[in-house]
C-alpha cells in the first residue's frame, strides 16, 4: 500500500508488487501541527483491494507501508485492523517421462531413467511418491525429492526378467505430491524370452494300427517357465492320430511329454500325414508332422448297384440339403458317400479318383434298412448339426455346394478309393461321369447353375422302380427350380424346403409288368434294359410293344412290317398279339400321313380323320395269335397313310 506521492528514490521497493488501489491520500495534508484522534471516524480511512496475486506452493506474502513525507504538514499513519484474504487454485499438475520409453526386461538396474518437473522451483523439498503398476516387469524407487530451488528429480527404472515368454508388456510408472495432480507415463518391457514352442514325436512314422500310447510327444520350452503352463494340444487329422487337449509345463520346468494314440480308420487311404499342434498364452505356437501309415486296408465292396438311388432334391441355397429316392432296397448299416469333389474322369478301379478340395458326407442306412421307394434327406449338411431323416449322417471335411454350378457324386467304397458309383446330380454341364460306371440314365443334369431344384413328377406310374430313372431325367417336364439372389429354398415360393417326402409306388399292374421282364433280364435293374420304352434288343421295338405283341425283348425280331388291306376309305392290317400280355399293359394305334406326325383313335389332321375298330381274331394256329384291326377313314383322302402299335404303360 502506499499513498499517492511518488516512491522517493531512497525507498528499496526491489522484488515488492505494487498495489495502486490500496493507495490513498491522508484526510488532512499541508495542516498546522496539532494531534488528531485517532478513533475519531473522521480521521479514519478504509481502503481495500483485490490485487489478484497467484503464490505457488511454498511461497510467502510481506506486506509494506510506505509513508512518505508530503510538502507542509501531514499526519502520522496509524494501522489498525488489518485483514488478508485468499483462495486456493487448482493443483498444478505433474509431469513425469522414461528415457527410454523401451527396454528390455534383462536390462536390469537403472534400464531407464525418470524424470518428474514442477512448473515452478519451491523454496522448500517436495518429495514425490513414485508407483510401478507390474513391479514383475519394471520397478521404481519409493520416492524421489525436488530439492528447493530446483524444478525436476530424475529416478531410475529397473527392468526385472521375469523368464517367462509373455511378450512385450505395458507399465505405467505414476509420481504424486501433495498439492499437485498425478502424473503418469508409459513404458515398455520387451521379452528376452525365445516365445517359440518345440514340438516333437518319436517314433515320428507308426502304424494306424498301432493304438494307444504309438509314440510319445513333447514341449519344449527355450527357457522354464516361472509358473505353471498349460499347452493346448490338437491333431490335423483325428481319424487317423490323436492327442490330449492339453499338457502341463509345472513351474521351473520347460519340457512335457503326451502320449499319442493311432486310429485305425479301416480305409486304403495309403500313409497320411498328419500335424501335431501346439500353443499357449505368450507363445508361438509349434507344430510337427508325423506319418500314420496305412496297415493294408482295402474299399469294402460295393452292396449297391449303379441306380440304387436316385436323387429327388438340390440346395445349394442356405444350409445345404439333399434328397434321394432308394430306387433298391438299401440294408440296414449300408454307408452311401456324398461328395461334391469332381471325378477326373478315369476309370474306376484303374486309376481314376476323385479331386480334392471339399468333404465328403456319410450317410448310414437306419436299422431295418430302407424300403425300395422311401424317400431320405439329408439336411443342413454345410454346419455341424446336420441331420437325416433316417439313418445317421457325418461329414469328414467341409461340405459347401456351390450355388453358381455344382456336382453330387454319390458311391460306396471310401473317399480315397470308390468302388462304385450310384448316381449324380449336376447344375454344371462340365463335370465329368466317364469312368464311373454310370450311364446317362443315372445323372441327373439340372439346369446350369440353379440353386434349389425338386423332383414334382409321378410317384405312381411306373411298373418298376428302375423305370422312375426316366421320370427323374425328365428335368424339363418333371423338375421345379428356383434362382436368384438370396436363400430360394425358403423364400415363400414354391418350391420350398421341406422336401416331399411321398414315397413311390408302383404303377397299377406294374408289378405284372415287372415280372413279365424279369423273366428275360433276371436280377437286372438298368433302366435301359428293363425299362418300359428301352430297346435292349436294338430291334426298334421298345419292352413294352413287344410285350403287347408277344414278342421276346431278348431278341432281335426284325421289326414288325405287315400289308394293309385297302378297300375304299376302310383298310385292315394284322399283328401278332400275345395271349396273356402283362396285366395293365394294353395297346392302342396311332396313324399318320407322314411319319411325323402321329394322331390318335378318331384325332383329325390336315383334314384327315381315322378310327379304329377292336382287333380281331384272325388266325389262333400259330403262336402269337394273329389279330386284324379294322380302320376307317372317315374324313379326307389321304395320299398315303401309316400305322403304328402304342403300348400303354399303366
Amino acid at each position: 500500500m502506499r499513498d499517492v506521492a511518488s516512491i522517493v528514490p531512497s525507498q528499496n521497493t526491489t522484488g515488492w508488487t505494487e498495489v495502486p488501489t490500496a493507495n490513498f491520500t491522508g484526510p488532512i495534508a499541508n495542516a498546522s501541527a496539532a494531534a488528531l484522534d485517532g478513533n475519531d471516524s473522521a480521521n479514519q480511512v478504509g481502503v481495500s483491494t483485490n490485487p489478484s496475486i497467484e503464490v505457488a506452493d511454498g511461497e510467502f506474502v510481506m506486506i509494506m507501508w510506505v509513508d512518505l513525507n508530503d510538502s507542509g504538514n501531514d499526519h502520522g499513519l496509524a494501522i489498525d485492523d488489518l485483514a488478508i484474504g485468499w483462495s486456493t487454485s487448482s493443483a498444478i499438475p505433474l509431469a513425469l517421462g522414461a528415457t527410454p520409453s523401451t527396454i528390455a526386461e534383462n536390462a536390469g538396474a537403472s534400464a531407464s531413467t525418470g524424470e518428474v518437473t514442477i512448473p515452478a522451483a519451491l523454496g522448500t523439498d517436495l518429495e514425490v511418491t513414485l508407483e510401478s503398476n507390474d513391479t514383475s516387469e519394471a520397478t521404481v524407487p519409493a520416492t524421489v525429492t525436488i530439492t528447493a530451488g530446483n524444478t525436476s528429480a530424475t529416478f531410475p527404472i529397473d527392468a526385472v526378467d521375469d523368464f517367462f515368454a509373455d511378450g512385450s508388456q505395458a507399465v505405467i510408472i505414476t509420481a504424486s505430491a501433495s498439492g499437485y495432480v498425478s502424473a503418469t507415463t508409459n513404458l515398455t518391457v520387451d521379452d528376452d524370452t525365445d516365445a517359440a514352442i518345440a514340438v516333437s514325436v518319436v517314433p515320428g512314422s507308426f502304424l494306424e494300427n498301432a493304438g494307444t500310447n504309438a509314440a510319445t510327444g513333447t514341449v519344449t520350452l527355450a527357457a522354464n517357465t516361472a509358473v505353471d503352463l498349460t499347452v493346448n494340444l490338437s491333431s490335423g487329422d483325428t481319424s487317423e492320430a490323436a492327442v490330449p487337449a492339453s499338457v502341463l509345463i509345472t513351474a521351473g520346468t520347460n519340457t512335457a511329454n503326451f502320449q499319442v494314440d493311432a486310429v485305425d480308420d479301416t480305409e486304403p487311404d495309403g500313409d497320411k500325414n498328419v500335424t501335431i499342434f501346439a500353443n499357449a498364452t505368450g507363445y508361438t505356437s509349434g507344430n510337427t508332422l508325423i506319418v500314420v501309415q496305412d496297415d493294408g486296408d482295402t474299399a469294402p465292396a460295393p452292396t449297391l448297384s449303379p441306380g440304387a438311388i436316385a436323387f429327388t432334391g438340390f440346395n445349394a441355397d442356405g444350409e445345404d440339403d439333399l434328397a434321394f429316392v432308394a430306387l433298391d432296397p438299401i440294408a440296414e448299416g449300408d454307408e452311401i458317400h456324398f461328395t461334391d469333389n469332381e471325378w477326373d474322369g478315369g476309370a474306376l478301379g484303374s486309376g481314376g479318383a476323385l479331386t480334392t478340395g471339399e468333404g465328403t458326407i456319410t450317410w448310414t442306412a437306419p436299422a431295418g434298412g430302407v424300403a425300395q421307394g422311401e424317400i431320405v434327406t439329408l439336411n443342413d449338411l454345410s454346419v455341424s448339426g446336420r441331420t437325416a431323416s433316417v439313418g445317421t449322417v457325418v461329414a469328414n471335411g467341409s461340405f459347401n455346394l456351390g450355388s453358381g454350378g455344382d456336382s453330387v457324386y454319390a458311391f460306396q467304397g471310401s473317399y480315397v478309393s470308390p468302388t462304385g458309383f450310384l448316381a449324380v446330380i449336376s447344375t454344371t454341364a462340365s463335370d465329368p461321369v466317364g469312368g464311373t460306371g454310370l450311364s446317362a440314365a443315372h445323372v441327373i443334369y439340372l439346369p446350369v447353375n440353379v440353386d434349389f431344384a425338386v423332383y414334382s413328377g409321378s410317384r405312381s406310374n411306373q411298373p418298376t422302380y428302375a423305370g422312375y430313372l426316366t421320370n427323374l431325367g425328365d428335368t424339363t417336364n418333371n423338375w421345379t427350380t428356383e434362382d436368384g439372389s438370396g436363400d430360394q429354398s425358403i423364400d415363400g415360393n414354391a418350391p420350398d424346403l421341406p422336401y416331399d417326402t411321398t414315397a413311390f409306388v408302383l404303377g397299377t399292374g406294374g408289378s405284372a409288368y415287372a415280372s413279365w421282364i424279369d423273366g428275360f433280364y433276371s436280377g437286372e435293374t438298368d433302366p435301359l434294359i428293363i425299362g418300359f420304352d428301352a430297346d435292349p434288343d436294338k430291334d426298334g421295338i421298345s419292352n413294352g410293344v413287344e410285350a403287347i405283341l408277344g414278342l421276346s425283348p431278348a431278341e432281335s425280331n426284325g421289326g414288325i412290317f405287315t400289308e394293309i388291306d385297302l378297300t375304299g376309305s376302310e383298310f385292315t392290317f394284322v399283328i401278332p398279339m400275345a395271349s396273356s400280355p402283362p396285366s395293365g399293359v394294353t395297346p392302342s394305334y396311332e396313324w399318320s400321313t407322314d411319319l411325323a406326325n402321329w394322331q390318335g383313335d378318331g384325332d383329325s389332321f390336315g383334314g384327315v380323320t381315322v378310327t379304329f375298330d377292336a382287333p380281331l381274331l384272325w388266325d389262333d394256329q400259330v403262336t402269337p395269335n394273329l389279330y386284324q384291326i379294322k380302320a376307317t377313314i372317315t374324313a379326307g383322302t389321304p395320299v398315303k397313310i401309316f400305322v403304328r402299335v402304342v403300348a400303354n404303360n399303366p
